[in-house]
């Protein structure tokens, strides 16, 4: 839901509070990218790329430039996002050659009802798996197009993740 969905919020003011300090950062929205399925080829793995032709390697790419990441997805029944979802089975392969060593992780899940805990604890044990080293995490539990994120535990928190990130 880009701008009008709470994950998208939290996740820019988590960036806003970033770069005020300095820090150059990028947004990417992954529904703006052809992302297909995984089709379990395993080329990943024997030829070391996939033959898919989308935007995942171009996503990839801005990732591994990067010396830090922010991921956020929206709780759905109990897990990302389908568009969280298939990116990430598309780094799959990045399980047997970690390319995110040396890189500073946040996880980022919101929900309206519940689940942002598990989600978040998911994100951040893929990107261990793929190498970066998490420094934190926040599940948010937001009403449906919640306004309230500048106040109170969940912005603190936000503040609280920028700085370590920087740090």
């Amino acid at each position: 839901r880009k701008e009008k969905g709470n994950t998208y919020k939290v996740v820019n003011e988590m960036m806003r509070e970033v770069s005020i300090r300095g820090v150059d950062t990028e947004l990417l929205h992954l529904s703006d990218f052809k992302i297909n399925y995984c089709n379990a080829c395993f080329l990943c793995l024997t030829e070391g790329s996939c033959p898919q032709k989308d935007d995942v390697a171009f996503i990839q790419d801005k990732i591994l430039a990067s010396d830090g990441i922010v991921f956020g997805s929206p709780t759905y029944l109990l897990q990302v996002s389908a568009q969280a979802k298939a990116f990430l089975d598309r780094c799959c392969f990045w399980t047997h050659r970690p390319p995110l060593i040396g890189k500073y992780f946040v996880a980022v899940a919101t929900t309206a009802v519940t689940g942002e805990k598990g989600v978040s604890a998911y994100l951040r044990d893929v990107f261990r798996i793929f190498g970066a080293r998490p420094i934190g995490e926040l599940g948010a539990r937001l009403g449906f197009e919640d306004t309230s994120i500048e106040q109170g535990k969940i912005f603190n928190k936000v503040i609280e993740l920028a700085n370590d990130l920087i740090r």
